[in-house]
């Protein structure tokens, strides 16, 4: 996979955006399976089972991902220990890595009912 779903401080104009500076972006794209939440100054991506009719996250797919940059986005994201890097699907580009939260870890957070965390750019 050299594909990588953002949804938050990655995605253009975020705070970690130029990690991905050596990347090609492919556009924007969703994906299913999962909620988003807000954790304040980042959301949080988390696995779930009970997903609302249509619900879908928003992000952007960047490809060109390489295994330095994997190690790079691991250590950044604290995987495995605070986020996890997992597999989706998104609609438009196909597999993709993606960083989740652990589920049990937002039991008092805000979910973000449209699935699209905004940036103070957005």
């Amino acid at each position: 996979i050299n594909n990588i779903f953002v949804y938050g401080s990655l995605k253009e104009y975020g705070t970690r955006s130029s990690i991905l500076s050596g990347t090609e972006y492919l556009g924007e794209d969703e994906t299913g399976g999962f909620l988003l939440y807000h954790l304040g100054p980042f959301p949080a991506a988390v696995k779930s089972d009970n997903i609302p009719k249509g619900y879908t996250v928003k992000g952007q797919v960047y490809t060109n991902i390489d295994n330095d940059l994997i190690q790079t986005l691991d250590w950044i994201e604290g995987h495995p220990n605070f986020y996890y890097r997992d597999i989706c699907t998104t609609i438009n580009f196909g597999l993709a890595w993606i960083y989740l939260y652990p589920m049990e870890l937002v039991s008092n957070r805000v979910l973000i009912v449209d699935g699209n965390y905004k940036l103070k750019n957005d």
